[in-house]
C-alpha cells in the first residue's frame, strides 16, 4: 500500500518533469534548428519599429522580415533603446532584445505565408503599433527581393539617425546597402550609456 501511495505519484511527477525537460531543451532560441546555409539577420529594436540588417546580402529592411522557405535562420538581437521582445508566435517563441546586450534567436519557416510580427514588452506610448511583418518566401523569390532590395537607397549613417528616433513608420522600407555596423555600434553605444541623441 506505501508503495503505491507514494509510487504512483512519484512516478507521474518523474514522467511531466522529464517531458518538460525534453520540451524546454528542444525549443531552446539559441540552438540551430536544422541543416543547411545559416541565414544571418540582426534585429534593432527602436521606438517604435524594427529594423532588420541581412549580414551577409549587406541589404537591410524596417519593419519587414523576408525568409526563404527551409533556411535556417539566426537572428542576433538588440535594442537602440528599452528592452524589448521579439516575437512572431507563428513561428517560434519570444526572446528579449536588451539595451547594451546581444541575444540569439534561431528559427526556421516551413510553409510560406505572412506572419505577425510584434514587441510584447510594453515600450512607450505608441507601443501596441510596433508591429512587423515576417514574409516566408520561396528561395527564388527571396533572391528576387534581395535583387529589388540592392535597388533601394543605402542605409547610412543619417537614415540611421532618424530610424533610431522615436515614431511609427508608415510602411516597411527597405535599404540596398549598409554602411558600418549598426548592431555592434548600438551595443557599444548603450553599453556605453549613451542615448541615440547623445552621438549628436
Amino acid at each position: 500500500m506505501e508503495v503505491v501511495l507514494w509510487g504512483l505519484p512519484v512516478a507521474v511527477v518523474c514522467v511531466l518533469g522529464w517531458n518538460l525537460w525534453r520540451q524546454t531543451v528542444s525549443m531552446d532560441p539559441y540552438r540551430a534548428v536544422g541543416p543547411g546555409e545559416v541565414l544571418r539577420i540582426d534585429a534593432i529594436a527602436y521606438d517604435w519599429k524594427w529594423l532588420f540588417v541581412y549580414r551577409d546580402a549587406g541589404v537591410a529592411s524596417a519593419d519587414r522580415l523576408v525568409l526563404p522557405v527551409g533556411r535556417p535562420v539566426e537572428l542576433r538581437l538588440t535594442s537602440g533603446t528599452a528592452l524589448q521582445a521579439f516575437s512572431v508566435p507563428r513561428l517560434g517563441g519570444q526572446i528579449y532584445a536588451m539595451p547594451g546586450m546581444a541575444s540569439r534567436f534561431n528559427l526556421r519557416a516551413d510553409a510560406e505565408g505572412q506572419f505577425a510580427g510584434l514587441n510584447t514588452q510594453y515600450n512607450g506610448a505608441q507601443f501596441a503599433r510596433q508591429h512587423f511583418v515576417a514574409e516566408a518566401v520561396t528561395p527564388a523569390a527571396f533572391d528576387v527581393w534581395l535583387a529589388t532590395a540592392h535597388a533601394a537607397p543605402p542605409l547610412d549613417a543619417g537614415t540611421q539617425a532618424r530610424l533610431a528616433e522615436p515614431g511609427v513608420l508608415d510602411a516597411p522600407v527597405a535599404f540596398g546597402s549598409v554602411e558600418g555596423d549598426p548592431f555592434g555600434e548600438t551595443v557599444k553605444r548603450l553599453k556605453a550609456g549613451k542615448a541615440p541623441a547623445d552621438d549628436g
